[in-house]
């Protein structure tokens, strides 16, 4: 409804909640308190944190616990303190305390080593920039082993299609190994195994609605002497030839974006050369030389 001023009413200034709590000062103090910016980690000093004694080669490592060095010199003193009560034969295991310590590698590996068939495959599997990161120990992009990396990705879906040509093939050759008997066999002498044959050699698959003999019957009659992509195309010895070639392919850089780019361009050096007078081949020859 409508809103009418009266003596009653009183003017309100509403509070905007994101300004007060969320200004640039404010969120600078939060960040500032809880020692993220500047990083100073203060949050690892509140009393309601657990922590531990880390180390690092066997030494207390205050840079992944700040009280690290401080559980180890508690540690220190209270076994020196159970040493001195059992020099004066008092049992001082009773007292004695020890502390968990929790380790790290000093250095992080990389799972692979560079220019191998191992880091490609890996990489080529990596999806996220931190797995790639694991897998290299940080490597530039740029590097030879990503580019290769790039065209196993496309030579793995190549091969994954080819095996499913190849599947298709065997299957369909079975299939017309099971139908071809049956072909000029009188109607009257099919049972539902032989129109079951020659259905899936027609289709590729049993149609499942065909649950009687007389509805398959039936749809054979139709499909008999139709078209529907049944030409037999049989796998053959050259076709696996070439399957296992496939599958055993392993990319180089001369296989990749860049090698394919610096084919091209020597090409185009060699036609260059041809157009030079024998003055300038003979720079570029002691150029060569000097090279070697």
């Amino acid at each position: 409804g409508s809103f009418f001023e009266d003596e009653f009413t009183t003017d309100k200034q509403f509070i905007n909640a994101i300004q007060r709590s969320g200004n640039k000062e404010k969120m600078r103090g939060y960040f500032e308190k809880i020692g993220f910016a500047p990083f100073t980690r203060n949050y690892l000093s509140h009393k309601n944190v657990r922590h531990e004694l880390t180390t690092t080669a066997g030494v207390a490592d205050t840079s992944i616990d700040p009280m690290a060095e401080e559980y180890d010199n508690l540690e220190t003193r209270n076994s020196l303190a159970c040493e001195f009560l059992n020099a004066y034969n008092y049992n001082g295991e009773l007292l004695r305390a020890t502390i968990e310590r929790t380790a790290r590698e000093a250095v992080e590996q990389a799972l692979t080593r560079p220019n191998t068939h191992e880091r490609v495959l890996a990489l080529a599997g990596a999806t996220t920039h931190g797995q790639q990161f694991k897998v290299t120990g940080g490597h530039h992009l740029t590097s030879n082993d990503f580019f290769m990396a790039e065209e196993v990705i496309n030579l793995q879906a190549e091969q994954k299609a080819k095996t499913a040509e190849r599947k298709a093939r065997h299957k369909q050759q079975q299939q017309f190994e099971h139908a071809a008997p049956l072909f000029n066999k009188p109607e009257k002498d099919l049972i539902v195994k032989d129109l079951d044959a020659l259905l899936r050699f027609k289709l590729g698959e049993l149609p499942g609605n065909l649950k009687t003999k007389a509805d398959k019957l039936a749809r054979w009659r139709q499909v008999k002497d139709a078209d529907y992509g049944a030409t037999l195309n049989p796998w053959t010895e050259e076709d696996e030839a070439e399957y296992a070639e496939l599958m055993e392919k392993r990319i180089n850089i001369e296989d990749t974006a860049l090698g394919r780019q610096k084919k091209i361009l020597a090409e185009q050096h060699v036609a260059a050369i041809k157009t030079l007078s024998v003055e300038e081949r003979l720079k570029i020859r002691i150029a060569l030389d000097e090279a070697d």
